[in-house]
């Protein structure tokens, strides 16, 4: 039982310092932040620290990995769904996520912009969008393979141009405040359907 207890309190403290880490690394940037301003914040000596997390870059990590967590949004994808329903959920999912978590987005958008010149298997906010990516490209072959997507459709193409147009919508609610997120993902999805869809297959979205 004190065994477990420990556990349970290491792992909130985990917890939160990476929240905390989270947080200032917004407010400073991820190069200015030096991890006694973290260990300032969460009460905790340096050494202490190092405990949970060996190095800057270790934090970083798990940061990082925790934001992106939030938006693995093919998990929530019944098998066997149609295209029409897979991306109505990714697209529903997602207007929720973002919704909740703004703190995120502008995290991860300030994460993606500052890993920019490191070596790109390092970059996780790159990693993560690409498994968006091809997640995307996945279904839609899969739809081209059932008859619901038009077969002679550049799937890799198509779900790079849904990602930035998802990825496009998303800045702006950084940029404006009342920017209309819902409506905006909405009608990325429509127009989204309506592209890949064969020509005996159109109907409205769901």
């Amino acid at each position: 039982m004190v065994s477990r207890l420990t556990e349970q309190r290491r792992e909130a403290i985990r917890s939160e310092i990476v929240s905390t880490a989270e947080r200032i690394f917004l407010e400073r940037g991820i190069r200015n932040t030096l991890l006694s301003d973290i260990a300032e914040e969460v009460g905790l000596g340096r050494a202490a620290l190092y405990y949970y997390f060996p190095s800057k870059e270790h934090l970083i990590t798990a940061t990082i990995q925790t934001a992106t967590r939030r938006f693995r949004l093919f998990e929530d994808v019944p098998e066997g769904s149609s295209v029409s329903a897979g991306f109505h959920i990714l697209i529903t999912e997602l207007t929720d996520t973002v919704i909740r978590s703004r703190g995120d987005v502008r995290f991860l958008m300030s994460a993606l912009l500052q890993q920019l010149d490191e070596p790109l298997e390092q970059q996780l906010m790159r990693v993560a969008i690409m498994e968006f990516q091809r997640g995307s490209a996945m279904l839609l072959r899969s739809g081209q393979d059932k008859g619901e997507v038009d077969p002679a459709l550049d799937a890799e193409g198509e779900a790079t141009r849904l990602l930035s147009e998802l990825l496009g919508i998303e800045l702006m609610i950084l940029i404006d405040p009342e920017f209309d997120f819902v409506a905006a993902a909405r009608r990325v999805e429509r127009e989204f359907l309506s592209r890949i869809r064969t020509s005996g297959r159109r109907r409205s979205s769901p």
